[in-house]
């Protein structure tokens, strides 16, 4: 199957005046083939958008985004090339119908779609510029849309957007938007994941999942955790059996987190003690040994001593192959888990927090509580939560007044 690689990328001939000139390019991704060939089109697209100074971070999802598309392409044994003159059979409408069904199906979230499908006619719309593909039809139809936009000083303007006929619109479906699209899971459920993690996979996942679960910390903060982080931590006079991390840009080691957000996230004390005995464990040293100098700090570290963290080269997939090799065991053990994504450890961390704060009866402190402890850059974030316990209290109720009037009909009824 396709594949996302990372490279070490450096200019071989670009003189100017005898020098070499030209920047090193470290962890630049590439796309691979199956067969192991590299997809030089598309790679030639991935190192103009680094050289136009994309972020890394931008930059390595977009591959991510490509990489979906070519696996697919080699799944229906298809050319990315392929266009003849009907329409219908062109790769690239064949890949938007697949993937308005995978939305249809909820197997893919409707951002995903859109996000996916974007990608895709930015990689040949920039191959057809550069004269890298040429058909003797157009592949889609652009059209210009005016789009108005408010500033937050309440100033109207317009600007022109060019959009294909191939975009997908990003139509949620009705029900509930946390982040990342995803539900919380019950405790119990929650309890089985983590009996199956520890019982099954490596160690580093469980201790992951732990961490999703009871402090709320996305997968891309967890993987860039520090031992520095946990040696500064705090202990909460206040709250009792809890530590404080600080995490962020401003943190002392920096720490990842979306959108550059400083703040501190609570972790139960017996979860910091065991990260403390995993921090000295004959199992991290051993890693620890095959660590490059800059990914000695980090907290977990691969049996290659290699950080999980997305921005390291080389890193691969290797939590999303691990959750893959979850779910398969934890169907051998019995346990349904094929819906289950990372990101559902946050939500439920997330909803539990939220119905503890709205106990309070002050829906603002809860929102305000919710911000602090899950790091939200905008409290609309916030606000889902919020909105989703309490509909989900209201609905509970509703349904247990309807079965209490339904059974009272029941039973009043006359028997025939």
């Amino acid at each position: 199957m396709a594949q996302v690689v990372a490279i070490s990328f450096g200019p071989h001939e670009s003189l100017s005046s005898g020098v070499v000139s030209g920047t090193h390019r470290l962890g630049l991704p590439q796309l691979v083939w199956g067969d192991g060939a590299p997809w030089r089109e598309a790679n030639l697209w991935l190192l103009s958008r680094r050289n136009a100074g994309l972020e890394a971070e931008t930059l390595r999802k977009d591959a991510q985004l490509v990489e979906a598309y070519a696996k697919w392409v080699e799944e229906e044994s298809l050319s990315w090339h392929h266009f003849p003159p009907r329409k219908e059979d062109r790769v690239l409408n064949r890949y938007r119908r697949h993937l308005l069904n995978q939305r249809i199906v909820g197997k893919l979230a409707a951002s995903t779609v859109t996000h996916r499908m974007r990608v895709v006619i930015a990689l040949y719309r920039w191959l057809m510029d550069e004269q890298l593909i040429s058909t003797k039809w157009p592949l889609w139809e652009d059209r210009t849309l005016g789009v108005r936009i408010t500033s937050d000083f309440g100033l109207h303007r317009s600007i022109n957007v060019t959009t294909s006929s191939l975009a997908i619109k990003n139509k949620r479906p009705p029900g509930y938007r946390l982040e990342g699209g995803v539900l919380p899971v019950s405790a119990t459920l929650r309890t089985q994941i983590l009996e199956v993690a520890r019982s099954y996979a490596p160690f580093e996942l469980f201790l992951m999942l732990a961490c999703g679960f009871f402090t709320g910390m996305r997968i891309g903060s967890i993987c860039d955790l520090r031992v520095g982080t946990l040696t500064n931590a705090a202990r909460d006079s206040k709250l009792n059996g809890f530590v404080h991390l600080t995490i962020g840009p401003g943190a002392t080691p920096q720490v990842h987190t979306k959108f550059g957000v400083t703040g501190q996230v609570i972790v139960p004390a017996t979860l910091f003690n065991e990260l403390l005995g995993y921090v000295e464990s004959p199992r991290r040293l051993k890693r620890v040994s095959l660590a490059s100098p800059n990914d000695r700090d980090q907290v977990f570290l691969t049996s290659a001593g290699r950080s999980y963290a997305a921005k390291s080269p080389g890193h691969g997939a290797t939590v999303s192959v691990l959750m893959s090799r979850l779910r398969r065991d934890a169907a051998k053990a019995g346990i349904d888990l094929a819906g289950f994504h990372f990101h559902q450890t946050r939500a439920t961390f997330a909803t539990e927090v939220a119905e503890t704060a709205l106990r309070s009866g002050l829906r603002l402190n809860a929102i305000s509580i919710v911000k602090d402890l899950l790091l939200h850059a905008h409290e609309a974030t916030s606000l889902r939560y919020i909105r989703f316990v309490e509909d989900e209290k209201l609905k509970a109720e509703i349904g247990n007044d309807f079965s209490r009037a339904f059974l009272n009909e029941a039973v009043m009824a006359p028997h025939q």
